[in-house]
């Protein structure tokens, strides 16, 4: 009587250990069952806790169902991920791998097995999947929750059979580095203990499964005593997959003459099963003791073909997911080491074209990732072209290539004029690309220099608290983000701004917000020369919009180019830019303001010193010399060796002698004075100053004059008559 049966909706899968009959050759039958035992017990509490049920084992393979699909495929994700962890450190024979295919559809159910054609579609897919990976079908792609299965498309398969139809398949993307990957993996736990029970019943079945094939092994050997032990294992390895009837049929066979009967029977079963290989090393093993005969040559044909066109498949699937970013499979394909056989079938020369392709594309794909890593998105991008083609990237390497695209481009906007506009965009951009939790190198420099722009100009537009509050906005959400002194320091320089636009009298005095800020980046700028150069330039700017004169940011800037020389011809536009500013305010540019125009840009900006040599303060009848501009220009001009563009230095000195006298910084005004009176001089000339001075000196020491109530004019009046001795030496001694 037929078993009861009912019928379900199921999700199925197929399990396969890769190589495994391989191991038969060279293990001893004990090793061979220890590995079985191994696989049993790491894989089936992750079965258990997914609430799959096995309903039996084949030899190596295992038959699940489950309720969910999404079960079944996360299952899967978490079978492979234990034993990558497992492999890890082992040398490759002692490594398990596994294929895993998964199938969904109504099926029909018994206590004790399953049927339909979700079953045998599942066995069939398995044949297309390659080791370490999970395919799936379309059925079970619309059925999962698509939100937890990191998946992608891989092609469209037709399984052998007249009556077959194409079945799109799908596969787990298994990176380390995707979201939903790492989330399914970290967040689920074993929970081992809670799942003993369901574990033990799991493991009674595979241990029944498992103990009738070791009995397969030990009767056959012990049966076969004519035949190799090699070949007898081997052909135990496709008896695994046939049933007790077929079993227990071949136990019954005589050896001697029944030895091609058993090879024969091995080989189908190989060959039925998709392991065209297991099927060659059989029939070599065979071959070796028994004579060539027409059914040999014709098994081997068949082989051959059936190797060659899996080759041939195993390609192009290569292909698809090289384009996709896997590399994995273009670099564990070989040519099959048997020649091809006559006929149409499959061309080797264009299959072994092919493999030597795809290791070039693998290469290709290898260094993709590296240039990207290190931030060349031009490199990384046309390596990941060539991994691609003739195909379109697609996948995780079409997000490489966008993410080479977004590093391009928004490195690109940071360096527009208009960079502070671009920056939101900037950001959207790297988001869209990587994610929020990215931890890339190259894209959280990219982040960096797009906030400090953003927070910089939202600080100067709108103060510091709105700056702070944005800040906090991007630490929460770019969690892996954590190089936050630079875009602290551009908030500061922008809140300089805000400052001062808000404040309208001595903006620096009574705010201890703003004193902390400016003393903050001062202290910074000590360990940093450009963040100095940058609040340098940031307080001449906020001088200027605040229409002030003075030499804001001069010193600052001095000392940064003490510190670092480099920032000279880095920012030399600007420099210079800021010493026109300082001449054209009539100002004094300090010491280094007249070293760089005396040695870097004199002649361009000559015509500013000319100009200051005239210039005057006031209008119309009011106006008067301007004292300190005309006499810092002046020196700048005798520092370069041009004395002689001052005509009448007698009137020149009675001008500019408040200056000399009275100035705010007297070394600098005493070195004015000194380039007036070097260079070349009639005898005349020198008595007329000199008498000048000696009048002013005796006006001022008797109380008289404009210099007579300040003991400290006096005192720089007698500094500047002995300076001029000093440099007319000769003729002084000329004149007595």
């Amino acid at each position: 009587m037929p078993p009861k049966h009912v019928q379900k909706n199921l999700t199925v899968m197929f399990t396969d250990i890769s190589g495994f009959t391989r191991h038969t050759e060279t293990i001893s039958r004990d090793a061979l069952m220890e590995r079985l035992e191994t696989h049993n017990a790491l894989l089936m509490p992750i079965v258990a806790h997914f609430d799959g049920r096995l309903i039996k084992t084949i030899g190596d393979a295992f038959l699940i169902t489950f309720e969910s699909p999404t079960n079944a495929v996360q299952c899967g994700m978490l079978m492979q991920h234990r034993l990558r962890e497992f492999n890890a450190g082992k040398p490759e024979p002692d490594q398990i791998h596994i294929k895993i295919s998964v199938n969904a559809g109504e099926v029909a159910v018994t206590e004790t097995d399953v049927f339909g054609d979700p079953v045998n579609v599942a066995a069939k897919i398995e044949k297309a999947t390659l080791p370490d990976e999970i395919y799936f079908t379309e059925a079970v792609f619309l059925a999962m929750n698509k939100s937890e299965v990191p998946n992608t498309f891989v092609k469209t398969f037709r399984p052998k059979g007249a009556d077959s139809q194409e079945i799109k398949l799908y596969r787990v993307v298994q990176d380390e580095a995707e979201r939903v990957y790492r989330q399914v993996i970290d967040g689920v736990h074993i929970d081992e203990e809670a799942t003993r029970a369901r574990t033990q019943e799991l493991s009674t079945v595979a241990s029944k499964e498992a103990g009738r094939y070791r009995d397969a092994i030990e009767h056959l050997v012990d049966g076969q005593k004519r035949s190799t032990r090699t070949l007898l294992v081997a052909i135990v390895g496709g008896l695994a997959v046939l049933s007790a009837g077929a079993y227990f049929g071949l136990r019954a066979m005589r050896p001697g003459d029944e030895a091609e009967r058993q090879m024969t029977a091995g080989v189908r079963t190989y060959l039925a099963a998709g392991k065209p290989a297991d099927a060659l090393a059989a029939l070599d093993l065979y071959a070796a003791s028994h004579a060539a005969s027409g059914d040999l040559d014709r098994f081997r044909t068949e082989i051959s073909t059936a190797l060659w066109s899996a080759a041939k498949a195993a390609a192009e699937d290569a292909s698809l997911r090289l384009a996709s970013g896997d590399a994995g499979p273009a670099g564990r394909l070989e040519e099959p080491r048997i020649p091809t056989p006559p006929g149409p079938t499959v061309n080797a020369d264009e299959v072994r074209a092919s493999i030597e392709g795809l290791k070039a594309r693998a290469g290709a794909l290898d260094r993709a990732k590296e240039r990207l890593a290190s931030g060349d998105a031009t490199g990384a991008r046309k390596a990941a072209l060539e991994a691609a083609a003739p195909l379109l990237p697609a996948g995780e390497l079409h997000t490489l290539v966008a993410r080479a695209d977004a590093l391009d481009a928004t490195r690109s906007m940071l360096g527009f004029p208009d960079a502070e506009s671009q920056a939101a965009s900037v950001v959207a951009r790297i988001a869209t690309a990587y994610g929020d939790e990215t931890a890339d190198r190259a894209a959280l420099a990219v982040l960096s220099r797009a906030f400090a722009l953003e927070l910089g100009a939202l600080a100067r537009k709108d103060g510091r608290r709105a700056a702070l509050d944005r800040r906090e906005e991007f630490r929460l959400r770019f969690k892996n983000f954590t190089s936050w002194p630079p875009v602290d320091q551009a908030i500061d320089l922008g809140s300089l701004w805000e400052y001062a636009g808000r404040k309208r009298g001595a903006w620096r005095d009574g705010d201890e917000d703003l004193v902390r800020v400016m003393r903050d980046l001062k202290e910074a700028g000590a360990r940093d020369p450009e963040l100095l150069y940058r609040y340098a330039v940031t307080l001449h700017g906020v001088q200027r919009a605040r229409n002030e004169i003075g030499l804001l940011g001069m010193f600052e800037l001095e000392a940064a180019t003490r510190a670092e020389p480099a920032l000279l011809a880095r920012h030399e536009a600007e420099i210079r830019g800021l010493l026109e500013d300082w001449l054209d305010e009539e100002q004094e540019p300090a010491s280094l303001g007249r070293r760089l125009i005396a040695t870097r840009w004199f002649n361009a900006l000559k015509p500013n010193l000319l100009a200051g040599l005239s210039s005057t303060s006031g209008e119309g009848a009011d106006a008067k010399p301007n004292v300190p501009m005309r006499a810092n220009a002046f020196a700048i001009l005798a520092d370069h060796g041009e004395t002689a563009i001052v005509k009448d230095r007698i009137l020149f000195l009675s001008d500019m002698l408040p200056a000399f006298v009275e100035g705010s910084t007297p070394q600098l005004s005493r070195a004015h004075a000194k380039a007036l009176f070097r260079g070349p001089m009639e005898v005349a000339e020198y008595r007329r100053l000199r008498a000048q001075l000696e009048g002013e000196v005796d006006r001022a020491r008797s109380g008289e004059g404009p210099f007579g109530a300040s003991n400290d004019a006096k005192a720089h009046l007698a500094a500047l008559l002995e300076d001029l001795l000093d440099a007319q030496a000769t003729l002084e001694k000329a004149t007595k």
